[in-house]
């Protein structure tokens, strides 16, 4: 993800990251809740879409529906201001597609940094996978 977001800017923090920011409200709203929020890894919804969709609206309380696999092409009026700079493969799909391993990635100094420092609140979020 990292070397992915590096590559759209010129300078990298980790609170652009977002692990933080999301750790944070993970636990904030785990406090509201008096339990921990349903998490999702991206590559367990890419590896088995079906089942961990299952079993978020499971935890969400909701209904699983096979209409949630796909979607119709082209762009969304909700995508945003990013969209342009980040969603060119998701207008052209309909609907999740299996990757084959990503190969290994080696990050420049600076950016290794920073996921080190980001490791720890992803790792703390991981442990709570659906």
């Amino acid at each position: 993800m990292l070397a992915s977001y590096a590559s759209k800017r010129t300078e990298v923090t980790l609170a652009d990251l977002g692990f933080v920011q999301q750790r944070g409200l993970f636990e904030r709203e785990g406090e509201r809740l008096g339990a921990p929020p349903p998490v999702v890894d991206a590559a367990d919804i890419v590896a088995d879409p079906a089942r961990t969709l299952e079993r978020l609206c499971r935890a969400l309380g909701i209904v699983f529906t096979p209409s949630m696999l796909g979607w119709p092409r082209g762009p969304r009026p909700t995508d945003g201001v990013w969209a342009p700079a980040w969603y060119q493969s998701v207008e052209r799909s309909t609907g999740f597609e299996p990757r084959g391993l990503a190969a290994a990635v080696v990050l420049p100094p600076a950016l290794q940094r920073l996921a080190d420092e980001a490791q720890p609140h992803y790792e703390a979020l991981k442990m709570y996978c659906l």
